[in-house]
């Protein structure tokens, strides 16, 4: 769902809708990721990262707020690790933005563009969203 909503594309399942169950269901109507699907923008996301096993993709969404996803794309017998500034992952026009995990819209601070995102992926193919919206008021520090 992370790289559906960067790339700004249709969604197609080829599942009977009315037996999924109900983790699939809340994944499917996630309405932060939705936003992020649909943003009038309209622009499509562009890889700006990629190794061995991870790639990182952001998309520029209305009003200067960003949408970063980020692929593990190997498979490893325990969670992978990835620090990244803001800078690095291609926000900086802001004096501060606002973040949030986008899945479950948890706050994760008021970021400058040199502050790191600390982010976990899962072993087999875990995926990770953030928005950031741009923040013109001096950054209001918090842990991450």
């Amino acid at each position: 769902m992370a790289l559906w909503a960067i790339f700004a594309a249709p969604l197609i399942m080829s599942v009977d809708l009315r037996n999924m169950d109900s983790e699939a269901t809340k994944i499917l109507l996630n309405k932060n990721v939705i936003a992020v699907n649909q943003d009038p923008l309209g622009k499509q996301g562009v890889r700006i990262y990629k190794d061995t096993s991870i790639q990182t993709f952001r998309r520029e969404l209305k009003d200067g707020n960003m949408a970063v996803a980020i692929l593990r794309t190997s498979k490893g017998p325990t969670p992978a690790r990835l620090d990244r500034s803001l800078k690095d992952l291609g926000l900086s026009a802001a004096v501060s933005y606002d973040c949030y995990e986008t899945f479950q819209g948890k706050f994760i601070g008021s970021l400058s563009p040199d502050d790191e995102v600390t982010v976990w992926l899962n072993p087999a193919g875990g995926t990770y969203l953030m928005t950031c919206h741009p923040n013109p008021k001096p950054n209001a520090r918090t842990n991450v």
